[in-house]
């Protein structure tokens, strides 16, 4: 059976792993967290991390005002993305149209 169209991370004993928020997805992909993973999964020859196991690892999540200030800060960043790619896009047509001007002269 092939699910499609549900928001998460599956482990391969298909358990899914929702995080409502980015912290979490984050804190999953970290080198330290990956590393925990690795060590509970076991070295035999195919690694598998159960259900248990995963339920031990510790998410370290900050207080809710620094999980503001941090979330205030991202949207910072994401708002300025935003107008440099429209700014980008502007430029883009900026020298489109200048290459017609200076190719298709009457």
């Amino acid at each position: 059976m092939v699910v499609t169209n549900v928001e998460g991370a599956f482990h391969n004993n298909f358990f899914k792993i929702a995080y409502p928020n980015y912290i979490i997805f984050y804190f999953l992909n970290l080198i330290q967290t990956q590393t925990q993973i690795l060590k509970l999964a076991g070295t035999s020859t195919i690694s598998d991390l159960n259900h248990s196991d995963f339920y031990r690892i510790k998410i370290q999540l900050p207080q809710l005002p620094e999980q503001t200030k941090i979330a205030n800060f991202l949207t910072a960043i994401d708002e300025k993305i935003q107008a440099l790619k429209q700014k980008k896009t502007l430029l883009e047509q900026y020298k489109k149209d200048s290459c017609n001007r200076f190719f298709h002269r009457s």
